[in-house]
């Protein structure tokens, strides 16, 4: 079974413990490959995780279900009297609007069929919404009976369980309040002048009605928490800002599917980065593309301009140089932010316990942290300069090349080998503080509006301001 399918099946206990991780941790190490090879299913976003959780929770583990691809192990069958499926994974990628039903087992849904509380439950729900696809599901695991519904529009979705089925009609005004679409509120923070984001409400208005032959829009649904978002944002800020400049009739526009259900008119997407054309054909309003990644998106849009111009050769040439030299650099320059902004926080903490004495091995312990800083500001130093080449996409500095991973394991090695030095104060780069900062970091990155060109340049100037305080606290720590 695939690696990534186990992963997400793991995932899937965390709805009933109360929790969800809406972040899959992707090591930076591995970014190039990632960017340049990988499919949309090695990179998780939390549509993805989602629905491993609900598959996971229903009770179905032994179909091959969450990615493009892959055999689809079909169980779909029509239940004859009340007209409702069982769930499986192509009614998950077709509807958007999903009520579930879980039970223990046949015998116990054919009661729950013929009751009265049910049928009206049914009947209130259809007379409210008539889009809801109502479907069933077996989960043996349940060891008390529980009546387990879930409710699922857009990215959210609703867990109710119940102790048997006198308690489903009292459930009808909750579900009913669920399924009513919500839209995102217009907020104060900087709008993205570039691609401007759209919201349900103006939907029709910002998208449908001003998409043409002439002028097309591209929509992107995107969410906060989503990687290759992430990896996105600014460059598809370079795009559509060298678009406008030229004078280039093409249109971009963003659709948060965390803060907005879907739209009539857009289609139910369950991976991001997803990329829809509006032409304005009535007969085929939007086209979904399968391209998500930098290099097959321009190369999408390469065909769909139909290039021909001087102006528009030369426009994509230079967004082709940019995605080569610009990208990865990026990406070098944000792992380089994450170490520094840990390293700052270390030090900060490495004083603070030397100034209440807290530490009664704070010499050997604060030696290895300055080696660690040494090694780092001298690695960043490097990398700054090398950066500043025209041409850096050919030979990195050999100290870049070392990954976080092994800055880890050498200074959780040092820390072995001291064996008087205090554990339970361990300053040293963890997974979990990494991730932390790393999440922190990405969602400070997907509320900023700059291009790819002046994002690389805020990057210096943000590694550059670390690295002096780091240094200023450094001194300090020598000289305590």
């Amino acid at each position: 079974m695939n690696k990534s399918f186990n992963i997400l099946l793991k995932l899937s206990s965390f709805v009933k413990n109360g929790s969800f991780n809406k972040q899959i941790f992707v090591n930076l190490s591995n970014i190039r490959h990632i960017i340049k090879c990988s499919p949309r299913s090695s990179l998780l976003s939390k549509c993805q995780t989602k629905k491993a959780i609900i598959f996971g929770v229903l009770g179905i583990s032994n179909a091959t279900i969450l990615f493009k691809g892959y055999n689809l192990t079909k169980m779909k069958f029509e239940d004859n009297q009340t007209k409702i499926q069982l769930m499986d994974d192509s009614i998950f990628e077709n509807f958007d609007d999903i009520l579930v039903f879980t039970v223990n087992n046949e015998e116990q849904w054919q009661e729950i069929k013929r009751d009265e509380n049910f049928k009206r439950l049914i009947n209130t729900i259809n007379h409210s919404y008539n889009n809801v696809k109502i479907c069933y599901s077996k989960d043996s695991k349940d060891i008390y009976n529980n009546i387990n519904i879930l409710a699922f529009k857009g990215q959210r979705h609703k867990i109710l369980s119940l102790k048997d089925k006198s308690e489903l009609l009292s459930t009808s005004e909750e579900l009913i309040n669920f399924y009513y679409p919500i839209s995102e509120e217009r907020s104060d923070k900087p709008k993205n002048i570039w691609i401007p984001n759209v919201t349900l409400k103006d939907f029709d208005k910002e998208v449908i009605l001003k998409a043409s032959k002439e002028n097309p829009i591209l929509l992107m649904l995107y969410e906060d928490s989503c990687f290759l978002c992430f990896l996105m944002r600014p460059f598809m800020n370079s795009i559509a800002k060298l678009f406008r400049e030229k004078h280039i009739p093409f249109s971009f526009k963003k659709l948060n599917i965390d803060l907005n259900d879907f739209p009539k008119n857009c289609p139910i997407s369950r991976g991001t980065p997803t990329f829809i054309l509006y032409t304005g054909d009535h007969n085929q309003l939007y086209l979904k593309w399968d391209e998500f990644k930098p290099r097959d998106l321009l190369e999408k849009l390469k065909s769909q301009l139909k290039v021909q111009n001087v102006n528009e050769v030369n426009s994509l040439d230079y967004l082709f140089k940019l995605e080569h030299d610009s990208l990865y650099k990026r990406f070098q320059l944000f792992g380089i932010l994450i170490l520094w902004t840990i390293q700052l926080k270390n030090l900060q903490d490495a004083i603070l316990l030397s100034d209440q004495n807290i530490n009664t091995n704070k010499q050997k312990r604060n030696d290895i942290l300055l080696k660690q800083f040494n090694d780092l500001y001298n690695r960043g130093k490097e990398y700054l300069e090398y950066s500043e080449q025209p041409n850096n996409s050919k030979v990195e500095p050999d100290t870049m090349k070392k990954s976080y991973m092994d800055d880890q394991n050498i200074i959780k090695e040092e820390v072995q080998n001291s064996e008087d030095i205090s554990t339970n104060l361990d300053f040293n780069y963890d997974d979990e503080e990494f991730k932390k900062t790393f999440d922190s970091l990405i969602s400070l990155d997907m509320m900023r509006i700059d291009t790819l060109e002046e994002n690389i340049e805020y990057l210096k100037s943000e590694i550059k301001s670390l690295m002096k305080d780091s240094k200023i606290l450094a001194d300090m720590l020598i000289n305590t």
